[in-house]
């Protein structure tokens, strides 16, 4: 009939829910804020008690809810850059009143300087060599954490763009093209669309990565010489990083790509090596502009605080 209507449930039986609420995962959003998703709806007043959390060396300040199963941690001190911290949990019930400990290690992570590398530049795309006809740009992630690029900011010559909420995990790659480039590259991995994305002069220009909080993450000022190949030179070949550890960012680091089909992105580089540069940077030329004034040009891309 469908139903059991004026009898008993034709699926009744004894139910027991034995289980307690686990941790789904959790995601420190900030250096002082973490948020918790548990594995059911859990009991909102032992959710919302700060006596239910314990972390050495801090301590949590408030606690708000974003749905039933997830929760926003603040707490009082800031997490320390690579520090790992122990967060346990007690007393947290579900609604049938199950409860156990979680325990869960947190490290907060700062940006540094050459945690994001560039890595490879697909700046003249014709004619086609292998790769798609699309031009691009690759990033590689040296640190030994995943890296959230919401805020972060890509400069080529004047053209500024603001990269969306997209995270890059440790020792990845990551291939940045235009919108319309997405469906092309997706094969090679990581790729991540950028509207109007800004054009790559086969010339040269400048490329820069600059994190949400104004830290500059890598810095080059690529030029055609740098191929180092009149074939290559003429369009279809991407230039490549020799060695990603080594963030010295002129031409001696970077070579035409090997690959036979003219680059290599979302994967280590053809010309992949150990570079080092061991040249100090020379005085290439001084001029006095006027009596209180002198133009000094070095010989390669000097640290800018010294």
């Amino acid at each position: 009939f469908g139903g059991t209507p004026g009898e008993a449930n034709s699926v009744k039986g004894i139910y027991q829910d034995t289980q307690a609420p686990d941790l789904v995962s959790y995601n420190l959003i900030s250096n002082q804020v973490l948020l918790v998703e548990f594995s059911e709806i859990v009991n909102e007043d032992s959710a919302l008690s700060v006596l239910n959390y314990t972390i050495e060396g801090n301590s949590i300040s408030s606690i708000s809810k974003d749905s039933d199963k997830i929760y926003m941690l603040h707490f009082e001190k800031i997490f320390e850059d690579g520090k790992t911290q122990k967060l346990v949990i007690n007393n947290l019930t579900d609604e049938c009143g199950n409860s156990k400990e979680l325990q869960v290690d947190l490290v907060w992570h700062e940006v540094h300087e050459y945690d994001l590398v560039i890595n490879e530049i697909f700046a003249d795309e014709s004619p086609v060599v292998g790769l798609p006809e699309y031009e691009f740009i690759e990033i590689y992630n040296t640190s030994d954490y995943p890296i959230k690029l919401e805020g972060f900011k890509l400069k080529v010559g004047n053209t500024e763009k603001i990269l969306n909420n997209y995270k890059i995990p440790s020792h990845e790659y990551l291939i940045l093209c235009s919108n319309a480039a997405v469906e092309f590259y997706k094969e090679y991995d990581n790729v991540l669309g950028i509207s109007s994305f800004p054009s790559l002069t086969n010339s040269g220009t400048n490329i820069s990565l600059e994190s949400s909080k104004g830290v500059l993450m890598d810095e080059i000022i690529y030029s055609s010489g740098w191929y180092v190949n009149e074939n290559k030179k003429d369009g279809g070949w991407s230039l490549e990083r020799v060695d990603v550890t080594n963030y010295c960012s002129t031409v001696s680091n970077w070579k035409a790509s090997q690959n036979e089909i003219g680059g290599t992105p979302g994967e280590a580089n053809s010309v992949k090596d150990i570079y080092q540069d061991i040249q100090a940077p020379d005085l290439f030329s001084y001029n006095l502009i006027s009596n209180q004034v002198l133009l000094v040009e070095f010989s390669e891309i000097v640290n800018e605080d010294s």
